[in-house]
Formats: C-alpha cells, sequence, structure tokens
C-alpha cells in the first residue's frame, strides 16, 4: 500500500517572530509529518524586540503540532545553539540535529549537510568523501531522496555568483556524484526572488530549490509517495512552493554510483 509523506521545509527564520508565526499558521495548515528548519533558524547577532530570545525560540517550536521537527545547523547557529538544545530537550522532545548525518522516518530518507561558515564549522566539514559514503551504503538509493544544506549549491542562478553566498564547490561535487532527487538549501535570502526563479535542474537531473526569505515566509512543502514502510527511493516527489503556490514535479533519474 502506497504512503505519502510530507515535510515542509524553511530557511533563515533568525527568531523573528512574525517568521515563526507564519510557520506555525502554515503548520497548522498542511499538516506536515517533518518539518525542516534549514539553517539560520536561530540568530547570531544583537536581540530586539522583533525577536525571541533563543530559549523562547526553542519553547515556541516545540509546541508545534508536528510528529518530527529536524534542524540543521547554518551561519547563525553559535553557541546559542546549545542553549537551544537544553531547552528543546527539558520539553520532553528529541533534538534531530542533521550534520553529516541521515534521518529516516518510515521509508524517507533526509540527509543533512554541515554549515562550512559560522562558529561551529569544523575542519573537515566540506569533505564529503568522509561522512557521505557511508550514508550512502547504508541506505543506498533511499539516501539519494531528499538533501538539505544551508549554504547553497555553487553555480546554480538561486544564489549569487561569487562571495559568502555563492555556496560550496564541495555541494556541487557531491551533488554531480551521487545525483539526488531533491536537493534544498538557503542562506541567500535575495537572489531566487529578484530573479523570480525558486529551483533549478541540473545535468544529472538534480532538482535544487532555493524559496529565499523575507518577512513573508517563505517555504516549501515536499510531498513524497512510498511502496511500503522501510527506507526505499519514493515512487514521486511533488515540491510546492510558497506563497506563490507553484507546484514542480521532480522526475527521478537513474543514480550514479
Amino acid at each position: 500500500m502506497s504512503q505519502e509523506i510530507k515535510v515542509l521545509t524553511a530557511t533563515d527564520l533568525h527568531r523573528d517572530k512574525g517568521l515563526y508565526q507564519q510557520l506555525a499558521t502554515a503548520v497548522k495548515k498542511h499538516r506536515p509529518d517533518i518539518l525542516a528548519l534549514v539553517g539560520d533558524f536561530l540568530h547570531g547577532q544583537r536581540d530586539n524586540t522583533d525577536r525571541y530570545s533563543t530559549v523562547e525560540a526553542a519553547q515556541f517550536l516545540s509546541r508545534l503540532k508536528v510528529p518530527e521537527i529536524i534542524f540543521l545547523r547554518g551561519n547563525h547557529e553559535d553557541s546559542a545553539l546549545w542553549e537551544f538544545a537544553d531547552e528543546w530537550t527539558r520539553g520532553g522532545r528529541e533534538f534531530h540535529l542533521l550534520d553529516k548525518q541521515a534521518f529516516a522516518y518510515g521509508p524517507l530518507v533526509t540527509v543533512g549537510f554541515p554549515c562550512l561558515l559560522g562558529a561551529l564549522s569544523e575542519p573537515g566539514d566540506g569533505n564529503t568523501d568522509k561522512w557521505l559514503p557511508p550514508l550512502i551504503r547504508q541506505y543506498g538509493s533511499a539516501a539519494r531522496t531528499l538533501w538539505l544544506m544551508h549554504e547553497p549549491v555553487y553555480g546554480t542562478p538561486l544564489s549569487k555568483t561569487d562571495g559568502v553566498l555563492a555556496g560550496n564547490i564541495e555541494w556541487t561535487q557531491a551533488v554531480e556524484r551521487y545525483s539526488p532527487n531533491l536537493v534544498v538549501f538557503g542562506h541567500d535570502h535575495d537572489t531566487s526572488r529578484r530573479k523570480k526563479i525558486w529551483n533549478a535542474k541540473l545535468e544529472g537531473g538534480t532538482v535544487c530549490v532555493n524559496l529565499g526569505q523575507d518577512s513573508t515566509l517563505h517555504y516549501g512543502l515536499v510531498r513524497l509517495v512510498f511502496d511500503g514502510s522501510q527506507p526505499t527511493s519514493p515512487k514521486s516527489i511533488r515540491i510546492t512552493a510558497f506563497p506563490i503556490n507553484q507546484t514542480l514535479t521532480v522526475e527521478k533519474k537513474g543514480n550514479q554510483k
């Protein structure tokens, strides 16, 4: 029997009260199985009245009615990340930080990449040959379903062409080697919105998505249909970009070894 799994993705919330509240509305509307916060859900600069504190952010997000919430480290997740994690676990929820790790939810396997910028980055984070092949071996083709990364895949039209917002060539090389079906990233808030594009299909068939971010919440809803309950490749993948409400069907391609 087929089953559908829904993943709601959002990037670059920066503890903004308005974005957090809009996220709660989106979760209530779509009822995803997984909420994925793809980096910079915290904020490493001066606080003001428009931002929740780190503790308040953990309390707010932990109350969202969604079965699983997964987090990625961005360049704004500084040492406050551990304060966030302490408050999060105090509320009784497991803290799923995908940092060179995979998260399995039934048949869906999601791979989370580290962030090469910021205070928490470590030497070797960019060397995907050290940590990515074991995940591919463990989960097989299922590990090529959905990749999440805060910093962009370098060389797509969804981020700047140079500078700290351009992304990482290491991520490009990993995508070219393994041809994942769908990659979602953020970090560059403006380029995709300015160009009025939110997805790019690479030569190997991988679809990259960057929805950008501003005061109106930009988020994605990924719908994946599977046969069976064990980690496997999906039968179909669709992603809808909000608030523009555009849907793209991701065509599955043969994956490289």
